[in-house]
């Protein structure tokens, strides 16, 4: 930060919808005794000011008046650069030259004098124009060729053509050789060549009489030419910002000024390296003079800072009110050289260097130690007020999505047959059911997305439905049915819909239904022994199945029932008991309990809602090696299918290649022997398809590994919900217990579900305070053996059913509660945190923060 600020005595502001960059500013006397100042907007705006300068009464430079601009006009394209010369045959005197994207068009200011200020009459006529075939990116004016008297134009297009005119006639046209992308172009006098950078980051020098010796004189046929050499090259290593050339009259050489994005260069006019200056900010634009023998840098640089060094000292430092792109100085009545600064947005302002400093003094910093305690009660009331505003926020904002977009979801009972594609065999079994969803906006939306979304194997056709310009009640139909012949895992469809409301803010709508249980299952004789079963407790009188499941007709008693899918797979028996208020699910696979367990508790819900006392629950052991075995299943078909993948891409990198060496010998002129190359291809070829089919098979096998685990994740999550457990602390738990399982690149299912196991441990299922004090994992890292996620798996199923879940304290959630008694304050559980908030937490101001919280607690006990 500077001490001393910039005075501004002349300042003005152009248009709020136009944009300039540093080809938009220009200074020039312009046929008059004073500098005046030339701007051109990308919109195509042309302003012409000539600021007066006078002193006031105070003494003060007067500011900007009605009368200081001369011309203001619109021009039909944007403006890419300004420039002036003497552009007209036989005339002494200066013309303007404005650069356009397929246009050179050259003009004079016309002064028509009148007896007052108000009376003067200046008018902008177009002299000449010169149209480009090419995409003009920027030019220069100069006297090309050792002209003393007269102007030329170069224009450089983006695509490397070097366009010149000499007046009013086309003179010729030549390609830079080796380009890329169009840089900054300097006209250097004394050398008579043009200065430009190329994408390589180096300075090229070109010279005039060599440019027009490769150059051809018809535009016709602008893309051949003889090759242009360079005069010179100087390797910068950085990209450039701009160029700028200063001619030093006494000693009558000229210098080429390079500022790049950390440092700027002064080269002499035949390349070489005068000095160089390394800068500790990124600079923006530059200007520079020749002031007794030594060269003078005004620098801007990103921090609104003007920078001024004397060749590589730095003399003075100022500070900007605005963020200029480009900068000149002029030359006026009462000041010489004064600033002129643009910025992109439109800003114009003429300054001068003052000396007025700064009043700003930053205050001294209050060290203090840090009272640990108090910061986590600060901290803990701080958790509380953001987790109540955001809950706040979500409400608000659902309810008024409610409000503008109504949908409602229906699932018809009845089955017909499927109509789709399926991986199933057996289609003639295959059945689908149809979902009507109605939508009724309140409100015009341009564009509403429904979105259904249901779980493999089952699957919704059509999953994506866009409406336009909704805003009458509408409907849509859709179709569900089984894609594959897997377990399922449930018969929840969510229907999303998806809106821009009338604040413009996103919005989203979420209705959830059921399918009918007969879309994928049939009874069956059931089974009297079978080695997976599940126990339901109700606490009324149990009622029969053939109530709970009026869909089926039974050709047995009302107190056994079998289900099985109807693509085949292991049945699922439902007993209830005679003497007890039980219900037993028993099947020889875990997996296919998933889908019945949640049937049974919706429906015995639904029909006891009367009863205001009614309870299902699940008494404990929860089931352990069932889901390990589905865990271990899913690990290893994974890295199968990881190998095969990493197996694929070597065998891909060696056919290309072989293909590379192919061609390689196929391009010699003079043939020679293949090597058994075609041999290798056609072998390698043979191992990519044989391995694509396996890799297809593997991935069919981790997709039914993938659907088994869900299957089990979701049993457990089911009985969870039953058992006798804090409820916040549940739905933690059960979130680490998601039935969608997914398997990314660079991320597998078991290594979040690592982490989620390891934080339960840590905090809700730890056994003693010890293991709340451990810091928990900062990071999700690979799970390359199976066995600990087994183990951490095994202690969270063992360690919930033990009442572990009934006393958990969490540091941030505690809220300060006076004491009935004592009166000290006391802490207890406002709600769960989910899962993952708490990562990161491993610091000692953390830890020594916990450890004050247990010392008072226990203090509190005692």
């Amino acid at each position: 930060m500077s001490l001393f600020k910039i005075r501004t005595f002349w300042s003005t502001h152009c248009e709020d919808d136009e944009s300039f960059d540093q080809n938009s500013l220009l200074v020039t006397k312009l046929n008059s005794d004073s500098d005046v100042i030339v701007t051109g907007s990308h919109s195509g705006i042309l302003r012409i000011f000539k600021p007066l300068c006078e002193t006031n009464d105070s003494s003060n430079l007067t500011d900007y008046k009605v009368t200081d601009l001369l011309i203001e006009t619109i021009i039909k394209d944007p403006i890419l650069q300004i420039s002036c010369g003497r552009l007209v045959s036989g005339s002494p005197k200066k013309q303007l030259a404005i650069l356009q994207p397929r246009l050179v068009g050259v003009y004079a200011l016309v002064t028509k004098e009148g007896a007052t200020d108000h009376g003067v009459q200046h008018i902008l006529q177009l002299l000449y124009e010169h149209k480009l075939r090419r995409s003009a990116y920027n030019f220069f004016v100069g006297p090309f060729g050792g002209s003393q008297s007269r102007d030329f134009i170069c224009v450089q297009s983006l695509d490397g053509l070097f366009t010149f005119f000499e007046q009013e006639s086309f003179a010729f046209c030549c390609f830079l050789p080796d380009f890329l992308l169009p840089g900054p172009l300097v006209f250097v006098r004394k050398s008579d060549s043009f200065v430009t950078v190329n994408s390589a980051w180096q300075i090229m020098s070109f010279k005039y009489k060599i440019l027009s010796e490769a150059g051809q004189n018809s535009l016709e046929e602008d893309d051949v030419g003889k090759k242009v050499t360079a005069d010179w090259k100087f390797n910068l290593g950085e990209a450039v910002t701009d160029l700028d050339v200063v001619e030093d009259p006494s000693s009558r050489e000229s210098f080429i000024m390079v500022l790049g994005e950390r440092n700027m260069f002064c080269l002499s006019d035949i390349g070489k390296l005068k000095y160089m200056k390394r800068l500790d900010f990124s600079p923006t634009c530059f200007i520079n003079f020749s002031l007794n023998d030594r060269i003078m840098s005004l620098v801007v640089s990103e921090t609104n800072n003007l920078l001024i060094y004397q060749n590589t000292s730095l003399k003075w430092c100022a500070q900007l009110q605005t963020s200029p792109i480009s900068v000149k100085r002029a030359f006026m009545h009462n000041i010489s050289g004064a600033l002129v600064f643009l910025s992109q947005e439109g800003i114009l302002e003429c300054s001068y260097l003052g000396t007025e400093p700064s009043l700003f003094v930053a205050p001294p910093l209050a060290m203090q130690e840090l009272d640990f305690e108090k910061a986590g009660v600060e901290l803990a009331t701080l958790y509380k007020t953001i987790k109540n505003s955001y809950s706040n926020d979500i409400k608000v904002t659902n309810a008024s999505a409610e409000r503008e977009l109504t949908l409602n979801v229906s699932v018809s009972p009845h089955l017909e047959p499927c109509t789709f594609d399926t991986n199933i065999k057996t289609a003639i079994n295959n059945q689908m059911c149809s979902i009507s969803i109605e939508i009724s906006p309140q409100a015009l939306f341009e564009e509403v997305q429904i979105t259904l979304l249901a779980q493999y194997p089952l699957r919704v056709e059509p999953q994506i439905e866009f409406f336009n310009n909704l805003s009458e009640k509408t409907s849509m139909n859709c179709y569900a049915f089984m894609e594959g012949v897997g377990e399922v895992v449930s018969l929840n469809v969510e229907v999303v819909a998806s809106f821009i409301s009338s604040l413009g803010v996103p919005r989203s709508v979420t209705r959830s239904a059921m399918l009918p249980l007969n879309l994928v299952l049939e009874t069956c004789p059931p089974l009297k022994d079978s080695d997976c079963k599940v126990t339901l407790n109700i606490n009324q009188s149990p009622v029969g199945l053939s109530v709970l499941f009026p869909e089926y007709t039974f050709s047995t008693t009302g107190s056994a029932i079998g289900f099985r899918k109807l693509t085949a797979g292991e049945v699922v028996t439902i007993l209830l008991a005679k003497s007890s208020e039980r219900y037993r699910l028993q099947s020889n696979s875990f997996a296919s309990l998933s889908l019945l367990v949640e049937q049974m508790v919706d429906r015995l819900k639904k029909h006891y809602s009367n009863k205001s006392d009614f309870a299902i629950t699940f008494n404990p052991p929860l089931p352990i090696n069932e889901p390990l075995q589905y865990i271990g299943r899913h690990f290893e078909a994974r890295q199968k299918f990881s190998s095969l993948q990493e197996q694929l891409t070597q065998l891909s990198s060696q056919f290309r290649l072989i293909q590379k060496r192919l061609i390689a010998k196929f391009k010699v002129k003079n043939p020679t022997p293949l090597s058994n190359l075609e041999l290798l291809l056609e072998d390698t070829f043979n191992e990519i398809i044989k391995l694509t089919t396996t890799l297809e098979d593997e991935k069919q096998q981790l997709l039914k590994t993938q659907t088994e685990l869900s299957c089990a994740l979701h049993v457990l999550a089911n009985l969870i919900k039953l058992m006798d457990c804090n409820n916040n602390v549940a739905g933690l738990i059960q979130s680490a217990f998601n039935p969608c399982v997914y398997d990314m690149d660079g991320q597998n299912w078991e290594d979040v579900h690592d982490a989620s196991l390891c934080y339960l441990l840590r905090t809700v299922l730890a056994k003693s305070e010890k293991d709340k004090l451990r810091a928990a994992h900062t990071s999700f890292e690979e799970v390359k053996d199976i066995t600990k996620i087994e183990k951490r798996l095994s202690q969270v199923l063992e360690r919930i059913p033990k009442g572990a879940l009934l006393e958990t304290h969490f540091p941030l959630d505690e809220d300060k509660q006076e004491g009935e008694d004592d009166g000290d304050n006391r802490e207890s559980v406002d709600a769960a945190m989910p899962i993952g908030s708490k990562i990161g937490e491993s610091s000692s101001r953390l830890l020594s923060a916990r450890k004050g919280l247990l010392r008072r607690r226990h203090k509190v006990d005692d």
